[in-house]
């Protein structure tokens, strides 16, 4: 609680002595990758091939994510003119 309300992430209304921590957890895939890097660490080939293919599939999704938003940004943008 106290490191958020350092950095400026303290939920603004939040009461006293309420629970913030869905709030400031990780989403489901990294949590997922978090999972899959651990299990790859052991040195099981099943588990570091599966870590390559998640990764790869996690690294695709970002980029196709990040184009999208350029594109929505730059529509936005002509609009704007």
């Amino acid at each position: 609680t106290e490191l958020a309300k350092k950095v400026g992430a303290f939920p603004a209304g939040a009461r006293a002595g309420s629970l913030i921590t869905h709030s400031t957890l990780e989403g489901p895939m990294e949590k997922i990758f978090g999972y899959v890097i651990g299990k790859a660490t052991t040195g099981q080939l099943s588990a570091i091939i599966t870590l390559i293919i998640f990764a790869t599939a996690y690294l695709g999704l970002f980029m196709w994510y990040a184009k999208q938003m350029k594109r929505r940004n730059a529509e936005y943008a002509a609009n704007q003119k």
